[in-house]
């Protein structure tokens, strides 16, 4: 599975504190999926990449990604998983001092559901980690495509 500029460390952390207390109440993966399919979103503009939504603040709601998919200047959208698509003001993007993380907000009247997130220093080694993404085009997928 080839993602935009490897395996997104968004996804990685976001999806992983996100799961890590899923997998306390024994979610099997199909159910994972599902959440994660509902709190990520489809970056497209001059660089393509992944975000997740990690806050809602009355209709405004703030997607957590990598900087080095947002640090082309240009226009970008995103696409939820309902097919909704906004527009990224990539003036407003802010990037998180000392890491390749960046968050940006979008408007709407719809209700996203949002990532759980909880410390990641306490994830242990051979935890088990779920990623997922809008992967780059392959022999697998000749579009992007969700895996």
């Amino acid at each position: 599975m080839k993602f935009s500029y490897g395996l997104p460390a968004i996804l990685l952390a976001a999806i992983n504190v996100m799961v890590m207390h899923q997998v306390a109440v024994a979610w099997a993966p199909p159910e994972v999926n599902t959440v994660a399919k509902k709190i990520t979103v489809r970056i497209s503009g001059p660089e393509a990449g992944t975000g997740v939504i990690v806050k809602k603040q009355g209709n405004t709601y703030t997607v957590l990604t990598n900087w080095h998919v947002l640090d082309t200047p240009g226009a970008y959208t995103i696409q939820t998983q309902n097919g909704g698509t906004y527009r990224v003001n990539s003036k407003q993007v802010k990037r998180l001092s000392g890491v390749d993380l960046a968050v940006f907000q979008f408007q709407s009247n719809q209700n996203y559901q949002i990532a759980n997130t909880a410390n990641s220093d306490k994830v242990m080694e051979g935890t088990t980690v779920y990623a997922a993404g809008w992967a780059d085009t392959d022999a697998v997928c000749e579009q992007r495509c969700y895996q």
